[in-house]
């Protein structure tokens, strides 16, 4: 069961969204594939809703909004990183192929940016 985000943060008419829609959506994006022995998508889809409560916008000097995560040092600036450290904290990650997650996170985060329904009014 997807929980509603009470109080959803909101920055420059943009506002994070979580469905069990966007929570497929994400998976398929990111890669819906066992991390380690014994994952299954059950425990997936429950570390995804976990991962979500670190979920930040940010924006970039340019003024694009963007979804990013809060990491474990409260001192780090928002980042990827964030959301990796409990999505993919059972995993056995090869250095050589976090850039390649990273890449492919960024996409699947930003399907839980939505416009804000009161930016329209």
């Amino acid at each position: 069961m997807i929980q509603k985000m009470t109080s959803p943060p909101q920055l420059n008419g943009y506002t994070l969204r979580v469905t069990p829609m966007q929570v497929e959506g994400f998976l398929a994006v990111y890669g819906d594939r066992d991390r380690y022995p014994g994952d299954d998508r059950a425990a997936r889809k429950a570390d995804v809703m976990l991962a979500v409560q670190r979920l930040c916008l940010v924006t970039s000097p340019d003024g694009t909004v963007t979804v990013s995560a809060h990491c474990s040092n409260p001192l780090a600036a928002p980042s990827c990183v964030g959301f990796l450290e409990v999505y993919e904290r059972n995993s056995i990650l090869d250095g050589r192929s976090i850039p390649l997650m990273i890449e492919r996170l960024r996409t699947a985060l930003s399907l839980f940016l939505a416009r804000s329904e009161a930016a329209g009014t």
